[in-house]
C-alpha cells in the first residue's frame, strides 16, 4: 500500500507525502498528466536534488534546510510558489553543498497523480 497507493487518500494518509495542484505545470507536462483538476503526488524521499537541470527536473529555490539528526529536510520553493520537501542523508547533502537560498533543479523520480 506505501508503494502502491490505490488512492491519494491511501498516499496522504499512510507516510509523507507532497500535494501539488494543477497549476505546477512543469511537473504534469512531464509525468504526462493535465491540469483538469488533478495532482501530484510525491513522497519526500522521491525526489531527487540536482544541482543543475536536465531534461526532467525544474527549478527551485532551497527556502529551509532542517537538521533532523541523521536525516535532513530540505523546504523548496517551486517557480509556481508550490512548496515541496525532500529527504535527504547527510552525505547527499555533503554532496550538493545545500545553501539557503541557492537555486537547484528536482526531478521526481517517484510521483502519483490523482483527481
Amino acid at each position: 500500500m506505501y508503494d502502491h497507493p490505490a488512492s491519494a487518500f491511501v498516499m496522504s494518509f499512510i507516510g509523507r507525502v507532497n500535494v501539488l495542484p494543477p497549476t505546477s505545470a512543469a511537473l504534469f507536462e512531464q509525468l504526462g498528466g493535465g491540469t483538469n483538476g488533478v495532482k501530484i503526488f510525491i513522497r519526500p524521499h522521491g525526489l531527487e536534488i540536482l544541482s543543475f537541470p536536465n531534461g526532467s527536473s525544474i527549478e527551485a529555490k532551497v527556502e529551509r534546510i532542517i537538521h533532523l539528526g541523521w536525516a535532513i529536510d530540505v523546504e523548496l520553493i517551486l517557480p509556481d510558489r508550490s512548496l515541496l520537501i525532500a529527504h535527504l542523508d547527510r552525505e547527499q547533502l555533503t554532496q550538493l553543498h545545500l545553501q539557503v537560498g541557492e537555486q537547484v533543479y528536482v526531478r521526481p523520480r517517484d510521483a502519483r497523480v490523482f483527481a
